[in-house]
C-alpha cells in the first residue's frame, strides 16, 4: 500500500481490516475469480494506477509514523491515569 501498488486478496479478516475499501477482496474459496481480479488489473493500467494512489494515500493516513507514536503515546496516557 505505502508503495502505491493495488492490491487483490482474499477476504480473510485481516485483510478487511487492514485493506477495507482499498483492495479488491475476493472470496477465499474462488480461486479463479482472484486470477481473473488480478488480470482484470494487470490489463487496465488506469484501474491499477487510481488503486495504488488510493492506497497510498490510505496507508500514509492510517499507518504513519506520526500516527503511531501519537497513538502509543495516548496509550501510555490512558494506562497511566
Amino acid at each position: 500500500m505505502a508503495h502505491g501498488k493495488p492490491v487483490v486478496a482474499t477476504a480473510t479478516e485481516g485483510a478487511r481490516e487492514l485493506f477495507g475499501q482499498q483492495a479488491d477482496l475476493v472470496d477465499i474459496k474462488e480461486p479463479v475469480k482472484l486470477a481473473d481480479s488480478i488480470s482484470e488489473l494487470l490489463d487496465d493500467q488506469t484501474k491499477r494506477n487510481s488503486a495504488g494512489e488510493a492506497n497510498r494515500t490510505t496507508a500514509a493516513e492510517l499507518f504513519s509514523l506520526k500516527r503511531m507514536v501519537d497513538e502509543t503515546e495516548e496509550l501510555y496516557r490512558t494506562i497511566l491515569r
